[in-house]
C-alpha cells in the first residue's frame, strides 16, 4: 500500500474519486471506516489489530486523518478536517 499521493506540479493532491463500485471518495470519513472495517475482516491478524485500534479511534474521537503527497523533491502532509 502506498503511503503518499503524488503531488501535483502545482503541489496539491490530487484523491482518487469514489465509484460505481460503491467505494467512498478516498481519504473521506466514509472511506476510513470502510477501509478499517476491511482490515478487521483480514485474516492477517496485524490487519485485524490495525482496523480494530482504528475503528477504536474513531469510536473515541481520537482519529487524525492526514494526507501525504509526495515527489522525487519533497512531501507534504495536509490534515483532514473531521
Amino acid at each position: 500500500m502506498r503511503t503518499g499521493k503524488p503531488l501535483n506540479a502545482d503541489g496539491a493532491i490530487e484523491l482518487n474519486p469514489g465509484d460505481d463500485f460503491g467505494l467512498p471518495l478516498q481519504r473521506t470519513r466514509l472511506w476510513v471506516d470502510d477501509r478499517a472495517a476491511l482490515l478487521v475482516q483480514s485474516a492477517d491478524p496485524s490487519k485485524v489489530q490495525t482496523g480494530r485500534m482504528i475503528l477504536d479511534a474513531i469510536d473515541k474521537g481520537k482519529l487524525t486523518t492526514v494526507v501525504s503527497g509526495a515527489n522525487g523533491n519533497s512531501m507534504v502532509i495536509v490534515k483532514v478536517k473531521p
